[in-house]
């Protein structure tokens, strides 16, 4: 082979070589450009999905805490429990006391679910559960998870009632005077009249009178005097070759007669038609922070619901568990507006107006609201009807996005929110602003309204 005149490297020598530093370069830089636009990819899908994570979590809190307070609502007064038995006591400074839906408005700083008594936060003895400063507090009392049982009321000793000792016995069958089945045992209907008396439960107790719907009075299960379920004989005068309850029950000293027509148990009731199981809920807000004793810690407010026996302030079950039985997670603001018709005679209407309070048929809904003044109270005769309830919830995600700015919470309903506050937890406060958040409204007709 000849030499290379020139002498330059032969095209083979020259492939042999490989890539020049520049090209190397280069190609470095090209991978290491698509490396970080793949990590930032990655990096802002695993932001996204936290987000729609805490988002959906966000929703699914806010579903079941409106569902479960709406179904409630909706219910009550179930059993002929109507909503306000005494008209002149309904309509109270800061909150309506009606009989089977009553509102207790802004609940003021260190409040617990049980008036007159300090909230506890200890967790262990958590025996008066912290309503969230600001929040409503709506109770809801019916017959609602028990059947409403029926007295054969033309027979007079299916109920008995001694006014002078306070004290009666009705007798339930297990086929009512329709002949149509209404267990009264533990096994067909759960939180049964058999169950409360095996359970030793003093359990309110509706009963309707034969005569008119409107009479009615509230009593408190004897458990000690009463019979559980027995199989009567062919003889029996009242069930026989049934299944019957003989339920014993009390007037004297008991606070629930409170609920009854007028304000005290009617001694004119001689005749029953209906009697059931009175249970009586309050949901509400309740105050929880990321160390339950100190109160400057993180706020996770939870959406729960408190059981007493109706008509009392005692834990159902004798439990103080059943006082907080919580409901959804991130709930920061439960908030009520009534709807009465208050036009005379009633037009089935219930008009709202911002701007001229005097028209307008909503209480709860604007800041100044006074139940306690016109034209709410004092209350001519008989009690406006009340149509409408309106349930609003505000819920929040559980974790904080720095890169998120809420908008500023105004007001809902009567409830001011601080544009400015100087605490940063605050909903309104740099930490709160940078939590989503999700407002539902829901408008529940009264369907036992009396």
């Amino acid at each position: 082979m000849s030499p290379n005149p020139l002498g330059r490297r032969s095209r083979r020598t020259r492939r042999a070589a490989g890539f020049t530093l520049i090209e190397i370069l280069v190609a470095l830089i090209v991978t290491v450009e698509l490396m970080l636009a793949a990590l930032a990819l990655f990096d802002f899908s695993n932001k996204l999905s936290k987000a729609q994570i805490q988002i959906a979590d966000m929703q699914q809190s806010l579903r079941i805490g409106q569902y479960e307070v709406v179904r409630m609502v909706r219910m009550a007064g179930r059993g002929e429990l109507p909503v306000a038995n005494v008209p002149a006591n309904a309509f109270q400074a800061g909150a309506f006391a009606g009989t089977a839906v009553a509102v207790r408005d802004n609940a003021p700083a260190d409040t617990g679910i049980i008036l007159g008594t300090a909230p506890t936060d200890d967790p262990t003895a958590m025996t008066n559960p912290r309503v969230l400063t600001g929040t409503d507090v709506v109770t809801v009392r019916g017959v609602f998870t028990t059947p409403l049982y029926q007295v054969n009321a033309a027979n007079p000793a299916a109920f008995t009632f001694d006014k002078t000792q306070g004290t009666g016995v009705v007798v339930l069958c297990d086929k009512s005077p329709t002949g149509v089945s209404q267990p009264v045992d533990s096994t067909g209907a759960p939180n049964s009249f058999e169950d409360a008396i095996a359970n030793k439960r003093p359990e309110s107790l509706l009963l309707v009178s034969a005569v008119n719907d409107a009479s009615y009075g509230v009593a408190q299960l004897d458990f000690a005097n009463s019979t559980p379920p027995t199989k009567a004989d062919s003889s029996d005068p009242i069930c026989p070759n049934q299944t019957k309850v003989s339920i014993a029950f009390k007037t004297k000293n008991v606070p629930a007669t409170a609920l009854s027509a007028g304000g005290v148990y009617p001694d004119t009731l001689t005749s029953v038609a209906f009697v059931g199981i009175l249970e009586e809920y309050r949901y509400f807000v309740r105050e929880v922070h990321a160390t339950p004793t100190d109160l400057a810690t993180e706020l996770n407010p939870v959406l729960s619901r408190a059981r007493v026996y109706a008509g009392t302030d005692q834990s159902w079950d004798g439990k103080d568990t059943n006082l907080y039985e919580d409901i959804a997670e991130g709930i920061l603001d439960l908030q009520v507006a009534l709807g009465f018709d208050l036009t005379s005679p009633p037009d089935g209407v219930v008009a709202e107006s911002s701007s001229t309070p005097a028209s307008d048929e909503w209480l709860f809904n604007a800041a100044g609201d006074n139940p306690a003044g016109a034209p709410w109270s004092p209350v001519a005769g008989a009690l406006p009807p009340l149509y409408y309830v309106r349930l609003n919830l505000l819920v929040r995600t559980n974790r904080h996005d720095i890169h998120y700015q809420a908008p500023i919470i105004v007001s809902i309903e009567d409830h001011a929110y601080s544009a400015t506050p100087t605490n940063p937890l605050d909903p309104n406060g740099s930490a709160g602003l940078t939590m989503r958040r999700r407002l539902a409204q829901t408008v529940v007709g009264i369907r036992n309204r009396i």
